[in-house]
């Protein structure tokens, strides 16, 4: 097992190493943002997932998942998402919920018991609650989203630094449904691999670059910043 890990040594040692195997990470989605994150993380060797999503895999899902392949249109997501990480990772323990966090009774139950939560979803909906509980169950949070080109990363440590109700007091417009945005499978992969690195940073060190910090990108433009992210009084 210590060779699968070298690379990854002579950056966190073999002390990190055996820190993320007895890590605990809840995954919001999983799809092109969400599976790219689960798909990292078990390979740098996190032992522990939960992993929640909901729905079938449909056509229009393969130009950005990275779990998902034309084989697995009409399986449900969560069985074609366990094919692949069983294939990448037989040590990872990954329980998968096959539904949505609007739609799990016993959410809150199952994220007291997470080191980290990672928030990979397309809906508002699903966003601010899951914000929400992780802020009421002082849980750090990685959070990710995409439109276009365009995409940005944020960490949350809760009741220190902004959260996603200060960035987003209310939900945008435009943002009316799941298949309102437009996406190329970089721009998600770009994301989760950010979200992923972010999420290693803080289970190792319990803080991260982008603690209280927006990663924003444009790959219209080639356009990367890092900016500030203010907490404001959202009650949060």
């Amino acid at each position: 097992m210590e060779e699968r890990y070298s690379r990854q040594i002579p950056i966190m040692g073999k002390e990190g190493i055996e820190k993320l195997k007895n890590s605990k990470v809840f995954v919001g989605r999983c799809g092109g943002v969400g599976g790219t994150v689960v798909n990292y993380l078990i390979r740098a060797g996190v032992g522990n997932l939960i992993c929640a999503h909901g729905g079938k895999i449909v056509p229009e899902y393969l130009n950005r998942m990275q779990l998902a392949y034309e084989t697995d249109v009409g399986k449900s997501c969560i069985d074609a998402f366990r094919d692949k990480t069983d294939k990448i990772n037989s040590q990872a323990k990954i329980h998968y919920i096959d539904n949505h966090i609007t739609d799990i009774d016993n959410i809150e139950e199952l994220l007291s018991d997470v080191d980290l939560v990672v928030d990979a979803h397309p809906l508002f909906e699903e966003r601010y609650k899951l914000n929400d509980l992780a802020l009421k169950l002082d849980k750090p949070m990685v959070s990710g989203a995409m439109y276009g080109d365009e995409g940005y990363v944020f960490t949350v440590l809760p009741h220190k630094t902004a959260c996603l109700r200060c960035l987003y007091p209310k939900k945008p417009d435009f943002w009316t449904n799941i298949k309102v945005f437009p996406a190329l499978g970089m721009g998600p992969g770009i994301i989760g691999c950010s979200m992923a690195r972010e999420a290693i940073e803080l289970l190792l060190k319990g803080t991260s670059q982008l603690s209280g910090k927006t990663l924003h990108f444009d790959l219209a433009d080639m356009d990367f910043s890092v900016l500030n992210m203010p907490r404001k009084e959202c009650n949060h």
